[in-house]
């Protein structure tokens, strides 16, 4: 039980293959996670700012867009929004 199955792992078996499949479906980038984040976020607040009829989603698509907003711009500057020294958005500081 146990014992094969770890000996078909360290062999380069099928359960190795299964494993290293899992391990690079979680290693997405931070970067990307958000970037799908913010397109999703920009998605709802369309729909709801333009298909929907009710007040209280406008609302709720106007946070999407803030939403949106706010998750890209982490996406595209990570190392200003973490506080790295000299990742500035306006560039290097003399």
């Amino acid at each position: 039980g146990e014992l094969r199955e770890q000996d078909e792992g360290a062999g380069g078996g099928p359960g190795a293959a299964a494993r290293a499949g899992a391990l690079r479906l979680l290693s997405a980038s931070r970067e990307a996670v958000l970037v799908r984040l913010a397109g999703a976020l920009l998605l709802a607040g369309v729909g709801l700012v333009n298909v929907a009829e009710a007040d209280w989603a406008h609302v709720a698509g106007a946070v999407a867009f803030v939403g949106a907003i706010a998750a890209g711009t982490v996406a595209l500057a990570p190392g200003a929004a973490a506080g790295e020294p000299g990742a500035s958005a306006t560039g290097p500081h003399h």
